[in-house]
């Protein structure tokens, strides 16, 4: 005599089968969106956290930034170290350091034509702020926002998008009561960042421009009498040309930069 077969109670209908996946999709789909919020947030609470420390510790204001900087980084050093992709842009090609001097150079030749700067203060404060510009804030804004941040937008929209919603995230985070009038050219240089990025598929120059040019303002930052206007002409030639030199690098960037 044969036996039916007996339907296994563990498996799925097909209907069953076809709701799960779709709730699997789901989940799957809401997640890039929650990574990018970790990508935002977590340096900004890890920074938050030690910059909350040195304060409480009564440190000076330059060791509670670089405090903040740090923490930052340390931060974005672990989200990267969780993804091959993103570690694949920690380098520094010959090209991309010719490049990121380059633009660097010019964004300092616009802030020293156009504003008034102050003269230098003593040398060891001015190394010492350098020294964290350089080594603590370009890498860490840098590998955040160009690297982290934008590299899980291109997972979640399209590439005009994630470039314009990193440039956001980036230009809010310098957006200070006295600051504001210079929001456009900060949203100008992270265009031109990211523009760095793309042409050379890594970070290395991005940082180099960015440590460059952070130099300067802290070497000869600007006067603090600057007028509006001034600091209008200014704004207006940081975004004509950091709107030139992203256009010329994308030109020159292959297919599937992204």
């Amino acid at each position: 005599m044969t036996s039916v077969p007996q339907r296994d109670k563990t498996a799925q209908a097909p209907g069953e089968a076809r709701q799960d996946s779709a709730g699997r999709l789901g989940r799957l789909g809401r997640r890039p969106w929650i990574a990018v919020a970790v990508a935002v947030l977590l340096p900004l609470c890890v920074g938050g956290v030690l910059m909350a420390g040195t304060q409480a510790a009564k440190a000076s204001s330059d060791m509670v930034n670089d405090a903040q900087y740090l923490g930052a980084l340390a931060a974005c050093l672990w989200l990267v170290s969780r993804r091959a992709g993103d570690r694949a842009l920690l380098r520094l090609p010959v090209t991309a350091a010719v490049a990121g001097l380059a633009a660097g150079a010019l964004r300092c030749a616009v802030w020293l034509l156009i504003l008034p700067v102050q003269q230098p203060g003593r040398a060891l404060p001015v190394l010492a702020a350098v020294a964290g510009q350089a080594l603590l804030v370009a890498p860490a804004e840098e590998i955040q926002f160009r690297g982290i941040v934008l590299s899980r937008l291109l997972d979640t929209t399209r590439p005009w998008v994630a470039v314009a919603l990193s440039a956001v995230a980036f230009t809010a985070l310098h957006a200070y009561s006295d600051a504001l009038l210079v929001l456009p050219a900060v949203a100008a240089d992270a265009v031109l960042f990211t523009a760095l990025r793309a042409r050379y598929r890594c970070l290395g120059g991005a940082v180099m421009a960015h440590a460059l040019f952070n130099a300067l303002t802290v070497i000869l930052p600007a006067d603090a009498g600057v007028s509006t206007g001034t600091v209008a002409v200014y704004v207006a030639a940081v975004v004509a040309v950091d709107a030139v030199a992203a256009t010329v690098l994308l030109r020159g960037a292959k297919a599937g930069m992204w």
